[in-house]
C-alpha cells in the first residue's frame, strides 16, 4: 500500500506564536512585550524591519544607512507596507553588485559603466581605508562604529567591501532576534521546551502526526531561519532528518557538513529543510585548501557573519557578485539557492510538491516566486494534490486575489471561492482549501 505523503511549508507567520518577530508592524515602532521566559516587561524591537531600520552603519549625516534607504524609497512613492527588511536588503545587495569588480582586469560592474554615484551615495558610503594590510589589501575604518576591524583579502573595491560589510552587519541582527525564541543546546533547553511554550509544542506535535496519520510520509519546509519544529518533534520521539546529520541539539564546536546526496536521494524520511537557510549554519569563505570555495555546515548554535574575517562572495551570473550568507533574504534568493546545500533543498521541495497528496502552507505570504512556481507547478502537474493554508490574513489582505492571477491562473477550474464557514474556504472546486486561524488554534480545532 502507497503511503500518503504530506508535504508543510511553513512560512514566518507560522512561528509567531513561539515568539518570533514579525515581518513588519503598525508604525514600525517600538512595543511593550512581555520577556516570554521572565515574563518581565521590557522595550523590544516587534518587527524585523523596525530592527533593520534602527541598526547598522551610520551616514556621515549620521542618520542609519538603512533608514536613509527606508526614507528615499518612501519618497519615489513607496508605501511603508510595501518597505519590509527585504526591500532595505535588497537595495545593499544591489549596490554591492553595482560597485563590485566584474573581473580582475577591467576592476569595474557592468552596471557602474553606465552610472554615476549619486550625492546620496557620498552620505552613504561613510568610511575611510587605511593602507595596505600584509598583502591582503586594506583595512576599513567606520567612523562612529568601533566594532567593525575586517580587511579586504579579495580585490573589492572599498565601497563593496563597505556595503558587504554592512550586510553582515545587519543580518546579524536578524539572527540575534531570531536565537531570542529558538535558542536550543542540551545545556539551555529553556528558550523553546518551557511551561510557557508547553501547550504550543505538544499541540504541534499532535498536529503534524494526526494531519500525517500513522503511517503518513512527513516533508517539512520552513522559510524561517530557525529549527524550531525539528527541535520539537525531536524532543518528542519523532526522527527528523534536517539536511545535516544530528538530533536535537549539538556541541558549540561541532562541523556537520550536508548530507547532500540524502537530501537528493531519500524521499520518505521525515525532513525538516531550510530554503531559505538557518541561525544555525555557518559559512567558510574558504575550503580546507584555502581556496575561495564557500563551504555551510551546522554548528547548532547562532553565527554571525561580522564575526568572519572574510566575506564570501561569489557570481553566479556574470558581472553580478553576490555574497554566502548562512541566512538568505531580499531579493537575490534565486541566484543565492543556487549555492550548495540550498539547491539540493530546493530541489527536494520542487519534487515533493509534484508527488504530494496534501500540501499544508502555513504563515506564507506568497511573496517569493520560487517558491510559487513549485507550488504552481503541482497544481498543474500533480491533479490528486490537495492544498491547505492557514493564515489569519489570508481574506484581509487579499491573497486569494493574488492567487488567482499567479498561483491559479493555469486552472480550469472555477476560481470562485466558496464560503464553507467562518473560517473555512474552498477554492477550485475543494482542491484547494483555507482556514482564517492562527497556527495554535488549529491545534485545537484538529
Amino acid at each position: 500500500m502507497t503511503k500518503e505523503r504530506n508535504i508543510f511549508l511553513f512560512g514566518a507567520g507560522s512561528v509567531i506564536d513561539w515568539g518570533a518577530p514579525k515581518t513588519i508592524c503598525e508604525g514600525n515602532k517600538l512595543t511593550h512585550l512581555a520577556d516570554r521566559n521572565s515574563g518581565q516587561i521590557r522595550n523590544r524591537i516587534c518587527c524585523l524591519t523596525h530592527l533593520i531600520r534602527e541598526t547598522g552603519f551610520l551616514c556621515k549625516s549620521g542618520e542609519r544607512v538603512s533608514n536613509k534607504i527606508f526614507g528615499i524609497l518612501r519618497n519615489n512613492g513607496f508605501s511603508e507596507k510595501e518597505i519590509n527588511f527585504e526591500t532595505i536588503i535588497n537595495v545593499i545587495e544591489e549596490l554591492i553588485v553595482y560597485y563590485s569588480d566584474f573581473d580582475n582586469e577591467t576592476k569595474s560592474s557592468l552596471i557602474a559603466c553606465f552610472v554615476e554615484p549619486s550625492e546620496v551615495m557620498k552620505d552613504i558610503l561613510n568610511f575611510e581605508v587605511e593602507g595596505g594590510i600584509a598583502k591582503h589589501g586594506y583595512k576599513l575604518i567606520i567612523p562612529n562604529f568601533p566594532n567593525v576591524d575586517s580587511c579586504s583579502y579579495k580585490n573589492e573595491i572599498p565601497e563593496q567591501f563597505f556595503l558587504q560589510q554592512l550586510i553582515a552587519n545587519l543580518l546579524d541582527g536578524i539572527i540575534g532576534h531570531i536565537s531570542k525564541y529558538s535558542y536550543y543546546t542540551s545545556g539551555n533547553p529553556t528558550v523553546i521546551e518551557n511551561e510557557i511554550n508547553k501547550s504550543l509544542n505538544d499541540g504541534f506535535y499532535n498536529w503534524i502526526k494526526k494531519t500525517s496519520g500513522e503511517d503518513g510520509i512527513i516533508r517539512m519546509y520552513t522559510l524561517t531561519y530557525d529549527r524550531l519544529f525539528k527541535i520539537i518533534l525531536e524532543n518528542r520521539g519523532l526522527k527528523v532528518f534536517e539536511g545535516f546529520e544530528c538530533g536535537a541539539s549539538t556541541n558549540p564546536g561541532d562541523t556537520i557538513f550536508p548530507d547532500v546526496k540524502k537530501i537528493l536521494s531519500d524521499f520518505d524520511s521525515t525532513v525538516y529543510y531550510n530554503l531559505h537557510g538557518s541561525a544555525y549554519w555557518d559559512v567558510n569563505a574558504r575550503n580546507s585548501y584555502q581556496l575561495p570555495a564557500s563551504e555551510i555546515y551546522l554548528r547548532g548554535v547562532p553565527n554571525f557573519s561580522s564575526n568572519l574575517s572574510e566575506q564570501p562572495t561569489r557570481q553566479m551570473d556574470r558581472g553580478k557578485t553576490i555574497m554566502i550568507t548562512n541566512i538568505i533574504t531580499g531579493y537575490q534568493k534565486t541566484s543565492k539557492t543556487a549555492v550548495t546545500p540550498f539547491k539540493q533543498m530546493s530541489s527536494a521541495f520542487d519534487t515533493d510538491c509534484i508527488f504530494a497528496d496534501r500540501l499544508f502552507i502555513v504563515g506564507y505570504g506568497f511573496g517569493d516566486e520560487h517558491i510559487n512556481e513549485s507550488i504552481k507547478t503541482a497544481l498543474i502537474y500533480n491533479p490528486k494534490i490537495k492544498i491547505t493554508i492557514i493564515d489569519p490574513s489570508f481574506i484581509e489582505n487579499k491573497i486569494d486575489e493574488k492567487l488567482g492571477i499567479g498561483l491559479f491562473s493555469n486552472s480550469q477550474l472555477n476560481l470562485t471561492p466558496k464560503k464553507v464557514s467562518d473560517n473555512l474556504y474552498s477554492y477550485l472546486e475543494g482542491r484547494v482549501e483555507v482556514y482564517t486561524h492562527y497556527f495554535k488554534d488549529i491545534f485545537r480545532i484538529n
